[in-house]
């Protein structure tokens, strides 16, 4: 089973697909402005690619963008997907 997240990016507010663990981000405030005590937002692989060109021609290093970070993962190992923990709530509902 894999998984992955979806979100709109922090830049483009364009919505798309990530490995919450290895996506790159960036702090932005409330108004999507860069702010270092900002909340940690996703950054899609355009706005990725566009940052890296503009870093490349000011001579700068580009961000690491991690593999597979664009890509499902596995399934997680902090969550217990186990039918034998879940109660039956179905009168609840």
């Amino acid at each position: 089973m894999a998984y992955f997240a979806i979100s709109p990016c922090g830049i483009c507010r364009g919505a798309f697909t990530f490995n919450p663990e290895r996506v790159p981000s960036m702090r932005m405030d409330q108004a999507g402005r860069p702010d270092p005590n900002g909340q940690k937002e996703p950054i899609c692989s355009g706005c990725m690619a566009l940052l890296n060109g503009k870093r490349k021609v000011l001579g700068l290093p580009p961000f690491e963008i991690l593999p597979g970070a664009y890509e499902p993962q596995g399934e997680p190992t902090d969550i217990d997907f186990r039918d034998d923990d879940l109660e039956d709530e179905s009168d609840e509902f």
